[in-house]
């Protein structure tokens, strides 16, 4: 990994919220969690994941 991977790993990681099981998640008051465009997204690779299973 380089010098910038590892840092960028590094701030990531910092700032990822993790639950009791161990899962990323998006806090109730975090200003993304309202973004429809994501549930579009994962919608979608939902629907792409069962066609190619």
């Amino acid at each position: 990994m380089t010098q910038y991977s590892k840092r960028a790993y590094k701030l990531a990681k910092d700032n990822t919220n993790i639950n009791s099981d161990g899962k990323a998640v998006i806090l109730e008051n975090d200003e993304w969690r309202d973004e429809k465009e994501w549930d579009a997204m994962f919608e979608q690779l939902q629907k792409d994941r069962e066609i190619s299973d």
